[in-house]
């Protein structure tokens, strides 16, 4: 649910709303999202699945206090989400200026279906075998994937030497966009005896490095600025070390990965996946980056 409303805040609040922070944390807790609208006010949601516990009133107090100590000069509001929030507590939220979102978990289910998101919670993930390498993932499209592991296991099928997918991709991209993702493409080509890519990713691709101890494992994720429906979208990288994580990557490659990253620009989202958006970036950033991510692919594939 909050990753959802996370990444589509959109289609459960009928608003434009742009990322500010994941999980921001200080010594009362961890806020769930924090949104800033068109006019610049920040938007602290917090995110219950089922019936909105007592608890969660005074959580957001705190972090309204929180963000007003870090941001003085912006306006801060605030909203729950939750499945059912019942009738009192609905009053005591707008006695104290707090937004109430019920959201049915249908809902979150039907935009799940829209997106081609699938719930962690609720696929099997598959071992690894020497024929396919199977990519355990929140998010992917349903279209012609395959597996004979069953329905809720699945693997990709597209390589970076699918021309017409870098095409389809690269032309749903900016100026910017085109000029960063095909630089990484060629940079890709190159690397390709210890890195591939795969598609049918979402709207986007999967990087995966080849590491000895655990063969292929993503790392990179990448989207451009429209979905395959037309739709805008946040044009960026991802870093799914989460997924790197479960899929057997070594902790202290992925926190010198994010060390390094996080050292040639700001990442944005939180720990578990950070992200970077790719049209703010100059191209002096763009090479960094690009360079960043290979050279740790080249030492991903050494013994």
């Amino acid at each position: 649910m909050q990753e959802l409303l996370w990444r589509y805040p959109e289609r459960f609040l009928n608003e434009p709303l742009k990322q500010f922070a994941w999980e921001t944390s200080s010594n009362v807790g961890r806020a769930d999202l924090v949104f800033e609208d068109r006019h610049g006010r920040l938007l602290i949601i917090e995110v219950k699945r089922g019936k909105l516990p007592r608890g969660a009133i005074d959580q957001l107090l705190d972090y309204f206090g929180m963000m007003k100590q870090r941001f003085p000069d912006k306006p801060v509001e605030l909203m729950v989400v939750a499945n059912a929030i019942p009738s009192e507590r609905r009053l005591t939220c707008e006695s104290r200026d707090i937004e109430c979102r019920e959201i049915s978990q249908k809902t979150f289910r039907d935009v799940a279906v829209e997106v081609a998101y699938t719930f962690t919670s609720e696929v099997n993930l598959p071992r690894h075998t020497a024929e396919t390498t199977v990519i355990p993932s929140a998010r992917r499209d349903t279209g012609d994937q395959k597996t004979s592991q069953g329905a809720s296991s699945w693997s990709f099928s597209g390589t970076a030497d699918s021309t017409a997918d870098a095409r389809d991709f690269l032309s749903r991209c900016d100026g910017v966009g085109k000029n960063f993702f095909t630089a990484l493409f060629e940079t890709q080509k190159a690397a390709s005896d210890h890195t591939k890519i795969t598609w049918k990713h979402e709207s986007g691709f999967s990087l995966h490095f080849h590491f000895h101890s655990v063969g292929f494992a993503p790392v990179v994720w990448g989207f451009p600025a429209t979905n395959r429906d037309g739709k805008s979208s946040r044009q960026r990288l991802d870093f799914p070390f989460d997924f790197s994580l479960k899929a057997g990557v070594p902790e202290i490659f992925v926190n010198d990965l994010g060390a390094s990253l996080s050292s040639l620009v700001p990442l944005v989202g939180g720990g578990k996946r950070p992200s970077i958006p790719i049209t703010a970036l100059i191209s002096g950033d763009s090479t960094r980056i690009i360079e960043t991510i290979f050279s740790f692919a080249a030492k991903a594939s050494k013994k």
